[in-house]
């Protein structure tokens, strides 16, 4: 039997550059991704039934079919013609991505709307912002049901919790912060200078803490604004269309993609490859896990995490039972972040923050059409409900007495989910076997 191609689907609903920012969104890859993978449907189904059951095996094998038949939808929703064809397989997409990401709780994208909204408007009231920017953002809230007039209600943040990751963090890492040369920088920093600063803290952990870090590159990709972890290539890949960074945000960025994301493949990696690359199961602890650690080092929560999950939630039609085409949330997210800009210290262009806003907006309908038939792709709501989990878990920990050194040692050491006591399992017997 061949061996069974891994199901990645992210290259596959990445939209075309021609159509970031047209009417509708295409695709570039999916056609011959979707073939490519129904080609070894059978076998999938036969590794899945062969799996025992309420295994790791059985759940890695259920979440690769259901991925197979994500791409299918999205690939038929391409290539229909008739109206109630397009519907019907962007209805089916959307429910294939809900059942394999899950789908936002509505009262909590309701509250994280509404709490960090308000917040934002009081602060724009407060250093006498543009008033039209002011109206345009609130009037758009309140035409999808957000309240923007009470700010009382926030998120627990973990603040106790976070304070203690922050010390390991900053002393464990001094030199590798040190190297980066960000804390005393005033200006922005520009994609092309963020790779130089990752590469600074790659050399930075090959001299104070593994030689093996120096194995590690930067890749600089054209074309690309995400940055992206590869731990089995040992390399990280910047996409030189971002948008310049802060300081803080880029210190931010460093501890979220290499010294939680990288660190954890490379840790892992010295026990199994499964390990290194993610037991089924471990997305919103990986990526919670991330958000958490720039949390305690920045003290800040992106505010695009938060504002991702209410926005999926709006595209859904959950908060206010009408789902949302991409050109609404397009105007939304549009007059949230020229608001953002206008309160941030560290200013953009009002041309480069609407030049984010597309491809931020495209994240949450990429696969689908991006027009009035509307399908979504809900995979970005695992950073703030990880976060979330990860957060009241560290809490936990710490108030069960471990050590927050301790703590951190073991959310490195792997690309696992702490709560799920088969990936404890399977770490415990890899670090026996080691050791023998």
């Amino acid at each position: 039997m061949s061996e069974i191609p891994k199901v990645l689907p992210l290259a596959a609903v990445a939209p075309s550059p021609e159509s970031v920012r047209a009417p509708q969104l295409s695709y570039n890859k999916l056609g011959q991704a979707a073939a490519k993978h129904a080609a070894f449907e059978l076998q999938r189904q036969t590794q899945f039934f062969d799996s025992e059951p309420d295994s790791l095996d059985e759940e890695a094998s259920a979440k690769q079919l259901a991925l197979q038949y994500m791409l299918q939808t999205a690939d038929r929703l391409n290539t229909t013609d008739t109206p109630d064809s397009k519907q019907l397989w962007s209805d089916r997409f959307t429910q294939a991505t809900s059942e394999i990401f899950g789908t936002p709780d509505a009262e909590l994208a309701k509250q994280v709307g509404e709490s960090t909204g308000a917040l934002l408007v009081q602060k724009a009231r407060a250093q006498g912002v543009d008033s039209q920017l002011i109206d345009n953002f609130t009037q758009l809230a309140e035409n999808y049901q957000l309240n923007l007039n009470d700010s009382e209600q926030g998120l627990e943040l973990f603040k106790d919790a976070a304070s203690e990751i922050r010390k390991v963090f900053l002393e464990r890492y001094k030199s590798v912060y040190d190297a980066l040369d960000i804390d005393e920088q005033g200006e922005r920093i520009t994609a092309s200078q963020l790779a130089d600063k990752f590469e600074q803290g790659f050399a930075a952990l090959a001299k104070d803490h593994d030689e093996e870090w120096s194995q590690w590159r930067v890749e600089r990709t054209d074309g690309k604004n995400t940055i992206s972890a590869f731990p089995a290539q040992r390399k990280i890949s910047i996409g030189m269309d971002r948008s310049s960074v802060s300081p803080i945000e880029a210190k931010g960025l460093f501890t979220h993609e290499v010294l939680v994301h990288c660190m954890r493949g490379f840790n892992g990696s010295r026990l199994s490859k499964e390990l290194g690359t993610g037991l089924a199961g471990y997305l919103d602890s990986e990526e919670g896990l991330g958000v958490f650690a720039e949390y305690a080092v920045t003290g800040k929560v992106p505010s695009k995490i938060m504002n991702r999950y209410t926005d999926i939630s709006l595209a859904l039609g959950d908060i206010d039972g009408v789902p949302k085409t991409r050109q609404q949330i397009m105007e939304f997210a549009s007059a949230r972040a020229l608001l953002e800009n206008a309160v941030s210290e560290s200013k953009q262009s009002h041309e480069d923050v609407l030049q984010d806003v597309a491809p931020y907006v495209n994240r949450i309908y990429r696969g689908s059409l991006g027009n009035e038939y509307i399908g979504v792709f809900t995979k970005d709501i695992a950073y703030l409900q990880g976060f979330i989990d990860i957060g009241q878990y560290i809490q936990q920990q710490l108030a069960a007495g471990q050590s927050a050194e301790q703590l951190l040692d073991m959310l490195l050491e792997a690309k696992i989910n702490p709560t799920d006591q088969r990936h404890l399992d399977v770490i415990a017997r890899a670090k026996a076997s080691a050791s023998v």
